[in-house]
């Protein structure tokens, strides 16, 4: 085995660090893990935890929405932005699926049966009559984020989130500026891709770009939470 330096338990500006013994190759993850197998699903599931699970409860939820009728619950925070406009915040993908269906117990079969079909893959038609030919559900070694899949809005509070640190704003309980290196840290903790924005900082495709990637961070922290 070797050392990495590993960060915890976050102090203000400041975390705490660590040598912490990790695997070096697959022979010695395999050896410990006393089969080839074993590794694999793992890491399959650690993949699936940090990627594709966060597809899957958005999939899960469009369906609901579209056999149901029903909209998940979006509540006012208190909270205002720069405009003076009120900041809302949309229930989670769990507790919008639980509501509904346990009203309605009997759309569990047909979501259920939708899911199967689309997380296989699909294609479907826009507003243009255009093809959309949306990709199977997968885990995805060679990303640090999976790419959110088929057409999907960001919600305002992740864009009300990367807004914060694209124009440096105040953070009220620490009094200084939002900080995008920080928040960068934070991401690697859950192998969530750095963000650099590009030209100048707060444009919408930034705000877009970064408010994604916030949302990935944010599954990643109750997947792990899960696990």
């Amino acid at each position: 085995m070797k050392v990495e330096i590993k960060e915890s338990l976050k102090v203000g500006e400041r975390a705490f660090k660590a040598p912490v013994l990790v695997y070096e190759n697959m022979e010695e993850i395999n050896k410990a893990a006393g089969s080839v197998e074993k590794p694999v699903e793992r890491l399959n599931g650690f993949l699936h935890a940090h990627g594709s699970a966060g597809d899957l409860r958005d999939l899960i939820a469009g369906i609901v929405e579209e056999v149901s009728k029903i909209k998940p619950n979006v509540k006012d925070t208190g909270k205002k932005n720069a405009k003076g406009e009120a900041i809302t915040e949309q229930e989670k993908e769990a507790v919008y699926v639980t509501r509904v269906i346990t009203a309605q117990p009997d759309l569990f079969d047909k979501v259920q049966a939708l899911l199967d079909q689309r997380a296989r893959g699909y294609t479907y038609k826009d507003e243009k009559g255009a093809d959309v030919v949306v990709a199977p559900l997968a885990v995805d070694i060679s990303v640090r984020v999976a790419a959110p899949k088929g057409p999907k809005s960001l919600a305002a509070k992740w864009k009300e989130v990367a807004t914060n640190f694209l124009a440096g704003k105040i953070n009220p309980k620490s009094n200084k500026p939002y900080s995008l290196a920080n928040l960068n840290k934070e991401f690697k903790k859950y192998s969530v891709a750095e963000f650099a924005p590009t030209g100048e900082p707060n444009t919408p495709a930034n705000i877009e770009a970064l408010g994604w990637l916030c949302k990935a961070y944010s599954d990643a922290k109750d997947n792990f939470g899960s696990l």
